[in-house]
Protein backbone atom coordinates (compact mmCIF):
# COMPACT_ATOMS: atom_id res chain seq x y z
CA UNK A 1 0.00 0.00 0.00
CA UNK A 2 2.57 2.03 0.19
CA UNK A 3 1.60 3.60 -3.87
CA UNK A 4 -1.49 4.95 -1.90
CA UNK A 5 -2.64 8.60 -2.36
CA UNK A 6 -5.62 10.44 -1.39
CA UNK A 7 -7.66 11.83 -3.36
CA UNK A 8 -8.38 15.75 -2.96
CA UNK A 9 -11.11 16.64 -0.25
CA UNK A 10 -10.27 12.97 1.39
CA UNK A 11 -9.06 11.86 4.51
CA UNK A 12 -8.58 8.47 6.37
CA UNK A 13 -8.75 8.32 10.61
CA UNK A 14 -7.05 5.64 12.90
CA UNK A 15 -7.92 4.68 16.71
CA UNK A 16 -5.35 6.67 18.45
CA UNK A 17 -2.76 5.64 21.26
CA UNK A 18 -3.86 7.86 24.19
CA UNK A 19 -1.03 6.59 26.08
CA UNK A 20 -2.31 7.83 29.50
CA UNK A 21 -3.09 11.18 27.97
CA UNK A 22 -6.88 11.71 27.81
CA UNK A 23 -6.21 15.30 25.97
CA UNK A 24 -4.88 13.39 23.16
CA UNK A 25 -7.23 12.59 20.38
CA UNK A 26 -9.53 9.82 20.24
CA UNK A 27 -8.54 9.55 16.60
CA UNK A 28 -5.77 10.76 14.08
CA UNK A 29 -5.17 10.43 10.12
CA UNK A 30 -3.97 12.60 7.26
CA UNK A 31 -5.56 13.64 4.06
CA UNK A 32 -6.15 16.21 1.30
CA UNK A 33 -7.94 19.31 1.68
CA UNK A 34 -10.25 20.61 -1.83
CA UNK A 35 -6.85 22.15 -2.95
CA UNK A 36 -5.12 19.28 -2.65
CA UNK A 37 -2.85 20.29 0.16
CA UNK A 38 -1.80 17.91 2.83
CA UNK A 39 -3.19 17.96 5.95
CA UNK A 40 -3.18 16.15 9.35
CA UNK A 41 -6.50 14.88 11.12
CA UNK A 42 -7.46 15.06 14.43
CA UNK A 43 -10.35 13.55 16.42
CA UNK A 44 -12.10 13.87 19.52
CA UNK A 45 -15.49 11.08 20.48
CA UNK A 46 -17.56 13.28 23.03
CA UNK A 47 -21.06 12.89 25.01
CA UNK A 48 -23.25 15.46 24.81
CA UNK A 49 -26.70 16.25 25.84
CA UNK A 50 -28.10 15.10 22.64
CA UNK A 51 -25.51 11.46 22.71
CA UNK A 52 -22.25 11.25 21.27
CA UNK A 53 -20.65 13.70 18.44
CA UNK A 54 -17.24 13.77 17.04
CA UNK A 55 -15.09 17.25 16.94
CA UNK A 56 -11.64 17.59 15.62
CA UNK A 57 -9.09 20.04 13.57
CA UNK A 58 -7.65 19.99 10.47
CA UNK A 59 -4.06 21.27 10.18
CA UNK A 60 -1.50 21.88 7.32
CA UNK A 61 0.87 18.77 7.14
CA UNK A 62 3.88 20.31 7.77
CA UNK A 63 2.60 22.35 11.02
CA UNK A 64 3.02 19.76 12.70
CA UNK A 65 6.59 18.69 11.56
CA UNK A 66 8.57 19.70 14.89
CA UNK A 67 6.54 17.34 17.09
CA UNK A 68 6.40 13.78 17.42
CA UNK A 69 3.91 12.33 14.97
CA UNK A 70 0.57 10.71 16.04
CA UNK A 71 0.71 7.19 16.71
CA UNK A 72 -2.30 5.50 15.20
CA UNK A 73 -1.62 1.84 17.19
CA UNK A 74 -2.65 0.76 20.12
CA UNK A 75 -0.12 -0.38 22.00
CA UNK A 76 -3.00 -2.69 24.85
CA UNK A 77 -6.30 -3.03 24.32
CA UNK A 78 -8.40 -1.13 26.80
CA UNK A 79 -12.05 0.67 26.93
CA UNK A 80 -12.41 3.89 25.43
CA UNK A 81 -15.00 6.64 24.07
CA UNK A 82 -14.12 4.84 20.81
CA UNK A 83 -14.96 1.49 21.85
CA UNK A 84 -18.70 1.96 21.69
CA UNK A 85 -18.82 4.25 19.16
CA UNK A 86 -19.85 0.94 17.06
CA UNK A 87 -23.36 1.01 18.37
CA UNK A 88 -24.12 4.94 18.31
CA UNK A 89 -22.79 6.05 15.03
CA UNK A 90 -24.46 9.30 14.13
CA UNK A 91 -24.52 8.85 10.42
Amino acid sequence: MSDFQHRDGSFICFKNDKDGNESRPDLTGEGKDPAGNLVSIALWIKTGKNGKFITGTIQPKNAGQAQSQPKTEAKSPGKSGFDDLEDDKPW
